[in-house]
């Protein structure tokens, strides 16, 4: 079947739906340097998200239907569960412009459940996988609505299967993580290779998350009763890779972590928690929110998925919800700022949380909160989705014109230098007086003394400890791929 137009009846509704734009000013940062403006919003706050937006039921309704989103070729794509549609929004103003209805099977429980878009562009769309209802994975394509099978009524093994990940080109060589949810199963993530355009298996490599290794938050930090934590990660589990050994990870009752697979086994490489000792709380700089409105300290809940990580130039920024459905902050999301390529949550900090009147709060009951980023030059667009309370996209730009010296955030090396992975190589942004590289298991691996260079050639995570030619000694962590 080609792509179906919207029906009559629905596009006079939509068309009665106008974006609108988020009235906040965010505060400019970093001197200026910094600022995000919204570009159009429907939201239950600006009174324009309503009924058969985005779905064809009412928003106040306790199981929505159209829930995933993925931004592709500047649309974006929300996925209807339980239909064949998919719902297509110009990404540059918020408007929809038609339904793709596809026309292979998508009558299995939680069918059209998840929707994402590899590295070349396909489009891939996807049901939840149980022990009774296996797991499928169609590329889809957009012109004709035509599906080519990619994995075939997989069975898991360990758990529910609720959202998937990709990582390089289905038509070549890629890779698709389906991290586990529930139960024991919740240590555990999926990972089917293709290699030239070919399933290498149907069954899928099981990757155990090493807890012991790193660990993540005990009950007791955030007052989880154990029948709701566990040493479980929660459902609606999710990853999005970096790389093929780096992803990151979350729950839905946990924060994000960045996880290291090493063949069959998954270790915390960094996390929001202190890797060694748990009871440390999250840093307030990356816990709270200053900026967005001044003289008021923002926060953040669990229970809301959602994540993406981005870079403009030589800048790192992940961006995730905060609030969730739960009625008293209505649903929000934050963009955060890594100190370095380190990635290392822990010394990021948190820049601005929006919109700063929420989305809205109305209950979804997934705790899914779909994130998408696309950059160009210096600037990067910022799509933002809750079913039944809004969508929205906010424009993030690193370079705006600054009037005086920054004197906002910053992120300086008091050594005054900076480390960082080259080829096959540990480099510093100049001579240091002596180095040494650590493996993550504290082995010594190399030295060296009056260096701007250290050739490593096994790829893997290694802690860095330099000291500048002033005396200051820094400690980093480098992933050499």
């Amino acid at each position: 079947m080609s792509l179906a137009l919207i029906m009559s009846a629905v596009c006079m509704n939509l068309v009665a739906q106008t974006p609108t734009i988020d009235p906040y000013e965010y505060p400019a940062l970093n001197g200026g340097k910094y600022t995000l403006t919204n570009q159009w919003i429907y939201s239950v706050p600006t009174e324009n998200f309503g009924k058969d937006v985005f779905t064809l039921e009412p928003f106040v309704a306790a199981a929505p239907t159209a829930r995933h989103m993925a931004y592709w070729n500047g649309k974006l794509l929300i996925s209807e569960r339980g239909t064949k549609n998919i719902h297509v929004i110009n990404a540059a103003t918020g408007e929809v412009e038609d339904i793709i209805e596809f026309d292979f099977e998508a009558d299995r429980t939680y069918g059209n459940s998840d929707i994402l878009v590899d590295n070349a562009g396909n489009v891939l769309v996807a049901n939840i996988g149980l022990s009774w209802n296996g797991y499928r994975v169609y590329k889809l394509d957009m012109e004709t609505g035509e599906g080519t099978l990619l994995i075939d009524n997989y069975i898991p093994t360990k758990g529910r299967v609720d959202h998937i990940s990709v990582l390089g080109d289905v038509n070549g060589d890629a890779v698709i993580f389906g991290p586990v949810g529930g139960g024991e199963g919740g240590r555990y993530i999926y990972r089917w290779t293709i290699t030239d355009g070919e399933l290498v298996s149907n069954a899928a490599e099981e990757i155990r998350i090493d807890y012991e290794a790193g660990g993540f938050v005990p009950d007791e930090l955030f007052g989880f009763a154990p029948s709701a934590m566990g040493d479980v990660i929660g459902f609606s589990t999710r990853c999005y890779p970096f790389s093929e050994e780096l992803v990151f990870y979350e729950g839905f009752e946990t924060f994000p972590t960045l996880l290291y697979i090493n063949g069959d086994e998954a270790i915390a490489y960094d996390s929001y928690y202190d890797l060694e000792d748990l009871t440390l709380p999250i840093p307030d700089a990356l816990a709270n929110d200053e900026n967005t409105i001044p003289g008021t300290t923002l926060g953040m809940s669990v229970n809301c998925n959602g994540f993406a990580f981005f870079n403009v130039g030589d800048d790192y920024f992940f961006v995730r919800p905060v609030y969730n459905n739960t009625g008293v902050v209505p649903v929000s999301y934050r963009v955060h700022k890594y100190k370095d390529d380190n990635l290392m949550f822990r010394e990021a900090e948190a820049l601005w949380t929006f919109p700063a009147e929420g989305l809205g709060s109305n209950a979804t009951n997934n705790g899914v909160y779909p994130v998408a980023v696309s950059v160009e030059d210096t600037k990067a667009t910022i799509y933002i989705y809750a079913a039944h309370n809004g969508i929205a996209a906010y424009e993030f730009d690193t370079d705006a014109e600054v009037e005086e010296e920054p004197d906002g955030i910053k992120f300086p090396n008091a050594a005054g230098f900076t480390v960082y992975p080259g080829n096959k190589a540990i480099q510093f942004s100049t001579t240091v007086a002596s180095a040494q590289v650590f493996s993550v298991t504290g082995q010594l691996i190399a030295k060296e003394n009056n260096t701007a260079f250290m050739p490593i050639e096994t790829p893997g995570v290694y802690v860095v400890k330099a000291t500048a030619l002033n005396g200051e000694t820094v400690v980093s962590k480098v992933i050499i791929k």
